[in-house]
């Protein structure tokens, strides 16, 4: 039998500083960025809680955990999507499918948070056991470890045939590689057709449109709501809506 024992917190303020201190380095979305998830409204899409992951009594790890109402136009073929439309106005829950995520709704990849010396396979297999008791507790018949990087491959194969778990592919994402300090660096890395139409697009880009760059640190509230106006903009037209 496992050793670690599992605790659901519902705030990450629930959870000591300088544990996520050494479970998430600064490279890695870590308390700042579920600080602010959790004090952004978003309360009407997602449901935040964290696992607090302990050796006997000793805290070793932590697991970003959040609830949605995922909307089965997302998954549902297009040649079902009529029907599942119609029996949605006549029983809500067949427009969506409720769901118990390991991970973060908006960072890249979902991390498991360990301190050093912390078992990971078998800190996964005891999180796993506690997930299927917390995902009946919030009514989610789908538990979901969401865009784990590669590094967790080996173990999430052994979780997977042990839980009876199987693998999906997530939305597409893009990895640039950016070598050297300077735009120069970038372009010379490219191949020379790749780097003559990114070059002559740029030229057609800067005759039709002017643009300044600058870097901002703390930018007030009017920078703000022209950033958000951007945002929304996008949000407007887009087909999937978070």
């Amino acid at each position: 039998m496992s050793k670690y024992s599992i605790t659901f917190v519902p705030s990450a303020s629930d959870i000591p500083d300088e544990l996520w201190v050494q479970c998430f380095s600064p490279a890695v979305e870590g308390r700042w960025w579920y600080d602010a998830m959790e004090r952004s409204g978003l309360e009407d899409q997602f449901e935040f809680s964290y696992a607090l992951i302990c050796d006997e009594l000793r805290p070793v790890g932590i697991a970003p955990l959040f609830v949605m109402n995922v909307p089965i136009d997302l998954v549902v073929p297009p040649m079902w999507l009529s029907f599942f439309n119609l029996i949605g106005r006549v029983r809500r829950a067949c427009r969506y499918q409720r769901t118990l995520f390991v991970g973060s709704p908006c960072a890249d990849e979902g991390k498991l948070g360990l301190v050093p010396g912390a078992d990971r396979l078998k800190v996964m297999m005891s999180l796993q056991a506690a997930l299927v008791g917390r995902a009946r507790h919030v009514g989610a018949p789908m538990l979901v470890w969401k865009d784990f990087p590669s590094a967790y491959d080996d173990d999430l194969k052994v979780l997977a045939l042990n839980a009876g778990m199987f693998r999906l592919e997530s939305f597409p994402g893009t990895i640039v590689d950016l070598p050297g300090s300077s735009p120069d660096d970038y372009y010379a890395a490219l191949r020379a057709t790749h780097r003559s139409n990114l070059k002559r697009k740029k030229r057609r880009g800067d005759a039709a449109l002017p643009v300044d760059i600058e870097v901002l640190y703390r930018p007030d509230a009017v920078v703000l709501d022209r950033i958000f106006e951007l945002f929304w903009q996008t949000y407007e037209k887009a087909t999937t809506r978070f």
